[in-house]
């Protein structure tokens, strides 16, 4: 009996132990959903002034937990208070990274200079920019510039807090201004990728120059690019429901991808919160690019085959590409070090190739003592060099202190040998290198160097980072003032009249207000009549209509629910694709180049006849282009001229020898008597420019114009004969 009663439990404990066991896997069964599910749909960006941060942890992180990236502006937040509410955010198991906080706010007692303080609270970390702002800019505790990683891309920003309009800031405007004036220098113009710009600036709308520097560099504010969009309300009062002082510029790569726009008031008592809604950054619209090569440092005697042009084989594209390949060669081995692959590359780019935005890594910014770039744009091999030599930095400290037998100073300079970033490597750069120091070693040892050794490769690799940094400021529109300061003629080419800005996306904003309603027929009367496009959405007060017909001054729609007399209604006419803009400037050229069809054939033939009657003739005869005729044209040229697609400069063609001229003389002939052109020479590119700056149609060039809009310029690509 008891060995029965002992089975009988043994049995009920195995089958309750399986019934757990199949529960357990049970709840680990998800139905419809994916095994590697992704992030959300969209991406939230906002600006908001909680007027104070101070204990305020468990509140944001149970109101603005929807968010991914918020930009704070009076924060009042001191060091010890910045690491209150990190601690405050964790404790309320809040979803965001460690607030990062622009200069701290000096502690006081009175409230007296406590009106400060920036910061930002993303989902993922957060780090700061370098800069070179001056010191009464970046301790202001009104300014900060950082940048993130969402969804593979860099994302930059920039927060901005103004001086309010009190007996105390005097000199508010032009603080502000100044402000302003850095944080968009940092992000608009020496940062790629998706970028903003928010904070409150306690100024209204184009009271400040930064307005209209920001609109030039193609950035929107929020509320504006949702009332041309969607029609919603005028743009609202953000500050105690009486000014618009609360701004978020955003660039042409999250204007791509806004899908919402919300101004919200029961979150913070005195500031609206301003936050946008968009779509996945690794949704972003990549660039066409024309990859064209760099200047290439040509040595100053050197010679190649005079016949070099009939030792090549193929199609005339197939031997010009094969030319422009064996010339850079030879001037390679004519130097006495190896130029970079990007000096490379002439007459062997055929096609647009796409380009992602947001991928080029901002460089850290350095400890006390660390090395400092002097450069703050973005470049992917500057951020490789300056982490190069932070290394180097690294282990001359390291073998002063503990010497180069230890097994951190191995793993450093193993680091440092297998450094990407360099032609060949980091030990073939270095042999080639032509700014070794006094008494430094030719070839890099193979193993860790003494402490004199490493500080000889230290120096050498900064003075190479220098000279990087001076070719990339000479190319950089924010390091111009330099120049002018050492160039004051430049300034007389800065007070020209301004060239048009291309066309790189035409936008055609159709508004109309409601002046009747036809409930019988579910009608919309409005005015002033416009074009309605019945294959794009139309909105009203935000929502998208559901149109059945259209004429320009009434819209038939199925339902009349939330509409009244006074709202607005709004459609975006847009074209961005190279097909549809090419098609909408032909059908407006065609206008004025086309009245030649309709002259009747009989009026020609009285003009081709009087030609013949009157007109002299004569006979032409053309020579063959010689190495002398085609060296003296080219010397004629500027050479500063436009660079032609092929990547070919007239600086490439003053440094050739005469031996390299004689073959393109004989293409030139080649080509005369067989009629076949290297495709190269016969591609260019047609920029569309802005005749005037709010043109609305290809008559006037179109307007408003989207720079930096992930589309080459409406650069419309073609070859022909």
């Amino acid at each position: 009996m008891g060995l029965a009663v002992c089975h009988s439990q043994r049995l009920c404990r195995l089958r309750f132990g399986g019934a757990v066991r199949v529960f357990v896997l049970f709840l680990l069964l998800r139905i419809g959903e994916a095994t590697n599910p992704g992030p959300d749909d969209n991406f939230v960006l906002g600006a908001a002034n909680p007027s104070g941060l101070r204990s305020k942890a468990p509140y944001v992180a149970s109101h603005m937990a929807h968010g991914d990236v918020w930009a704070f502006s009076e924060t009042h937040l001191s060091s010890r208070d910045v690491g209150s509410l990190n601690a405050g955010l964790k404790f309320a198991g809040s979803p965001f990274q460690p607030f990062l906080g622009g200069f701290p706010v000096p502690s006081s007692k009175t409230n007296a200079g406590t009106w400060k303080g920036v910061g930002v609270l993303s989902r993922t970390p957060v780090r700061r920019l370098p800069h070179d702002w001056p010191d009464e800019v970046s301790q202001s505790a009104r300014a900060l510039a950082f940048t993130t990683l969402v969804d593979d891309a860099w994302l930059t920003g920039g927060v901005v807090y103004g001086e309010p309009e009190s007996h105390l800031y005097p000199n508010r405007l032009r603080h502000t201004e100044a402000l302003l004036q850095s944080v968009i220098s940092s992000v608009c113009y020496l940062a790629t990728g998706p970028r903003f710009v928010a904070g409150d600036w306690n100024v209204l709308p184009h009271e400040l120059p930064s307005f209209r520097m920001l609109e030039q560099a193609g950035f929107r504010d929020l509320q504006d690019l949702a009332f041309d969009r969607w029609a919603i309300i005028q743009p609202q009062a953000t500050c105690k429901h009486r000014t618009r002082k609360d701004f978020c510029y955003i660039s042409a790569e999250l204007q791509a991808l806004l899908v919402d726009v919300q101004v919200l008031w029961d979150v913070w008592p005195d500031h609206a919160l301003l936050q946008g809604s968009f779509r996945r950054l690794k949704q972003c619209i990549p660039r066409d690019v024309w990859r064209s090569p760099s200047a290439f440092p040509w040595p100053k005697e050197w010679t190649v085959p005079g016949d070099l042009w009939y030792s090549l084989d193929g199609s005339p594209t197939e031997k010009y590409a094969q030319l422009w390949k064996k010339l850079e060669q030879s001037a390679e081995h004519a130097l006495p070090f190896v130029p970079g692959r990007h000096t490379k590359g002439r007459a062997q780019t055929s096609k647009l190739s796409k380009m992602q935005v947001g991928k080029v890594p901002p460089v850290k910014l350095g400890r006390n003592g660390d090395f400092n770039p002097h450069f703050h744009g973005a470049s992917f091999r500057h951020a490789q060099w300056v982490r190069q030599t932070r290394r180097l930095q690294a282990y001359v400290r390291h073998v002063h202190v503990h010497g180069s037998e230890s097994n951190v100073a191995c793993d450093i300079w193993a680091a440092i040998v297998r450094a990407s970033g360099f032609h060949g490597g980091f030990a073939a750069w270095w042999e080639a290198c032509p700014s070794k120091v006094f008494d430094a070693v030719q070839c890099l040892p193979p193993g860790p160097p003494n402490p004199a050794c490493a500080q000889k490769i230290f120096e050498t690799v900064v003075i190479e980072v220098r000279l990087l940094e001076n070719q990339l400021k000479s190319s950089s529109k924010q390091y111009a003032r330099l120049r002018r300061a050492r160039n004051p003629n430049l300034i007389f080419s800065d007070i020209k009249d301004h060239p048009k800005n291309g066309v790189d996306f035409l936008l055609r904003p159709l508004k109309a207000a409601v002046v009747d309603l036809d409930h019988a027929s579910n009608a919309i009367v409005v005015e002033p009549p416009q074009p309605w496009v019945t294959t794009r959405p139309v909105f009203c007060n935000g929502s998208e209509l559901s149109v059945i017909h259209a004429e320009e001054d009434c819209l038939w729609v199925e339902s009349l629910h939330n509409i009244d007399p006074g709202m607005s209604v709004s459609q975006l006419q847009s074209t961005g694709s190279k097909e549809d803009l090419a098609s909408a400037f032909l059908d407006a050229w065609k206008q004025r180049w086309d009245k030649h069809r309709n002259v009747p054939h009989e009026r020609w033939s009285v003009i081709i006849q009087f030609a013949r009657n009157h007109l002299p003739r004569q006979e032409l005869q053309w020579e063959s282009l010689n190495v002398e005729s085609l060296a003296h044209a080219i010397s004629r040229r500027k050479r500063s001229s436009a660079m032609g697609l092929d990547g070919v400069s007239v600086v490439d063609l003053q440094s050739l020898p005469h031996s390299a001229l004689s073959s393109f003389c004989l293409m030139f002939s080649e080509a005369e008597s067989s009629g076949m052109w290297p495709c190269q020479l016969r591609e260019g590119k047609v920029s569309c420019l802005a005749c005037m700056r709010d043109g609305l149609s290809p008559d006037y060039g179109v307007g408003p114009v989207i720079q930096d809009l992930g589309f080459p310029s409406c650069e419309a690509w073609y070859s022909g004969d």
